[in-house]
């Protein structure tokens, strides 16, 4: 009696885990990464110790650097706000939106290739997206914005993260300059979950690029 009750405990958990993944996922790609420049995840869906980090490859495709920039739900969703001030304000013109590309879903400790760097051997979600802006229904590429060297340096290095968050507003947009016709900016989110697959547990950004008229231009590669 007592090894069917375990037995029966364990299904439960393995078919909750499959439920919960499957609602997480469908949350990331029909809400969440789509109106992630509008407004942060919701919080039910974030860990109390979410960790956000950046993976950036070097040239010569050996040397990785791990960029952790904050753990902690609270300082998570300040960064991401930062994120988005950049986004917004200082990149584009007009408000853009993320375009989901490509989903993968991992399953423990498969990786779906070599280069993949992962925290945990919990499930996790590989998306691939593009900054593109809505029009009548219809999902078409960002033609125009605006940029600086300054503001894409501070989305890119982690590490300066911070900084912006002192920095004067008037000061940044003194210094914009109109981005080139044709581009937009891509990259990818990895998602690590938690044990249950309730909650986010990592939140990594990586492969950041800027795309001119289809060509792609990298900025930085990143590895994870």
């Amino acid at each position: 009696m007592m090894i069917r009750s375990r037995i029966f405990a364990r299904f439960q958990s393995s078919q909750r885990k499959i439920a919960n993944l499957g609602s997480i996922v469908e949350y990331l790609r029909n809400d969440g990464i789509i109106n992630l420049l509008d407004k942060n995840f919701e919080q039910k869906y974030i860990d109390e110790n979410i960790r956000l980090r950046i993976l950036y490859l070097r040239s010569n495709n050996d040397l990785i650097n791990h960029y952790n920039i904050c753990s902690g739900r609270r300082k998570y969703n300040g960064s991401i706000n930062v994120v988005r001030l950049i986004m917004n304000n200082f990149l584009f013109d007009r408000k853009p939106h993320l375009h989901i590309l490509s989903t993968e879903t991992v399953v423990g400790q498969k990786a779906p290739s070599k280069t993949y760097e992962y925290v945990t051997d919990n499930d996790k979600i590989v998306i691939r997206w593009q900054t593109c802006v809505l029009n009548d229904n219809k999902t078409r590429y960002h033609r125009d914005g605006r940029y600086t060297k300054n503001n894409m340096h501070h989305l890119l290095q982690p590490h300066l993260v911070e900084k912006i968050r002192t920095q004067d507003e008037t000061k940044l947009k003194d210094n914009d300059t109109r981005m080139d016709d044709g581009k937009n900016i891509s990259g990818k989110f990895i998602f690590e979950f938690n044990d249950d697959n309730s909650k986010i547990l990592v939140h990594t950004i990586e492969n950041i690029e800027i795309i001119k008229n289809k060509n792609y231009s990298k900025l930085l590669s990143f590895s994870c």
